[in-house]
């Protein structure tokens, strides 16, 4: 059996050269040039799109919780209680749950003002400080959020504490007391032309109705930036200590929601959907914040994927073609071959071995192409796309799999494309080279 398949490969390569020549022949070259094409977009378009999505899996990872629960209008006034309550009837699903405070400022620096969304997190006690931490710059500065400047923990508060009664920050002189943190989003830091170490100024809405001024300032020094890649997040997003933003916008044991971090993310939306049922808040997974995000992707991803289909399937033509040629250009060998006792099955065998030597040769040089290709596009800033995908540069995440996957597909092809002039090729007349007539009966 080897030695018959051996023989077969031999006489295919045979007749994928030049008559009288080792040189391959011209229809060879371009069917092997077609399946290197097919299968280098194959793996450079695929490749890229899966590095995007999981870029963007990690980066919305890191943005926001795996299950956030709050209220925006009123908060959750009993916070602490709630996340106890939490860890211990789902002790199956849930990490780490931690409190955060969330509302949207206006932060001043000079002549440079800019809109901000304050996330207020427990520092490393926040159930996403693994993820936050690998995105700052320099990686100390969450740990000064863990440290609260401008009012005690919880439990160390007296029962008379307000939130805003302390005296103005800003009238008292610097030696006394240190400024509380804050770190700004890559985006944010440059359009308030500062960096790490300066002093800014947060500018919020009075908490108390009747004071006769309806905005409370507050400086603040930069201890960090926020980096991710995501535009829209990089932009606007800034984060303090928990309960500084507490004492600047909430109250004794409130918090605005809980943050939670899942044993396995993708459990995240099973979990989100078991609360809603059980808890008066609105609770989402990370997976729904930035639904739209998703599936503009996946739109787009079925649109690359379709052009990717069409240009494997020029390529498998490009075999068919090539072999259908063949059978006319080898009739007469085909004919002495059935001649001498050659059967129908083992005319068949030569030309599938035929299309699947192009295959396998194409499916080659196209995974060489395709890893150049991505070598060259691999961190490549995408300019005024950043503005549509949000993220700054092309993300290229090699992925072995993909590549058997590639030349698996390219060989498959070649396999079928194979067939039908393998079939023609049987019907070829073994009287060929002894008298006129049709080639093939």
């Amino acid at each position: 059996m080897f030695i018959q398949l051996r023989l077969c490969f031999r006489i295919a390569s045979q007749f994928m050269r030049r008559k009288n020549s080792r040189v391959p022949s011209f229809s060879a070259t371009v069917s092997v040039a077609g399946v290197a094409l097919g299968v280098a977009a194959f793996l450079v378009v695929v490749t890229v799109f899966n590095s995007f999505q999981n870029e963007l899996k990690s980066i919305l990872l890191a943005a926001n919780p795996n299950v956030v629960v709050f209220s925006r209008s009123r908060g959750i006034p009993d916070a602490r209680e709630a996340a106890a309550q939490l860890r211990q009837k789902h002790a199956d699903l849930i990490d780490r749950v931690s409190l955060f405070q969330y509302s949207e400022v206006l932060l001043s620096s000079g002549q440079q003002t800019a809109t901000a969304i304050i996330r207020g997190i427990e520092g490393p006690d926040a159930s996403s400080a693994a993820e936050i931490r690998r995105f700052m710059e320099p990686r100390s500065a969450l740990d000064a959020l863990g440290v609260s400047a401008l009012g005690a923990k919880e439990e160390e508060l007296g029962p008379d504490f307000e939130p805003g009664g302390r005296p103005d920050p800003l009238a008292q002189s610097y030696n006394e007391r240190s400024l509380p943190s804050l770190v700004l989003g890559k985006g944010l830091l440059l359009r308030l032309n500062v960096k790490v170490g300066d002093v800014i100024t947060l500018i919020s809405s009075s908490n108390a109705s009747e004071s006769a001024n309806p905005s409370r300032y507050q400086e603040f020094r930069v201890a960090g930036l926020m980096s991710v890649g995501l535009a829209q997040y990089d932009d606007s997003i800034a984060f303090l200590n928990f309960h500084d933003g507490v004492n600047l916008f909430g109250a004794r044991g409130w918090a605005t929601g809980l943050e939670i971090k899942v044993k396995d993310p993708n459990q995240a939306l099973s979990l989100a959907q078991r609360l809603q049922g059980t808890m008066p808040y609105t609770v989402m997974a990370w997976q729904e914040i930035d639904r739209r995000l998703f599936q503009q992707i996946d739109r787009d991803g079925l649109a690359i994927k379709l052009i990717v289909l069409i240009i494997a399937l020029v390529a498998s033509f490009n075999i068919i073609v090539t072999l259908s040629l063949g059978v006319l250009d080898r009739a007469k060998q085909i004919s002495i071959l059935r001649s001498t006792g050659a059967t129908r099955g083992f005319i068949v065998r030569i030309f599938v071995a035929q299309g699947v030597t192009l295959g396998l040769v194409g499916a080659i040089v196209g995974v060489g192409l395709g890893l150049i290709v991505l070598r060259i596009f691999s961190g490549v800033d995408i300019g005024d796309l950043k503005a549509f995908y949000f993220l700054e540069k092309i993300p290229v995440e090699y992925d072995l799999p993909l590549v058997f996957v590639a030349i698996a597909v390219a060989l498959g092809l070649s396999f079928v494309s194979a067939l039908y002039p393998a079939y023609r090729a049987t019907r070829v007349s073994p009287l060929l080279g002894l008298r006129p007539g049709p080639w093939v009966q």
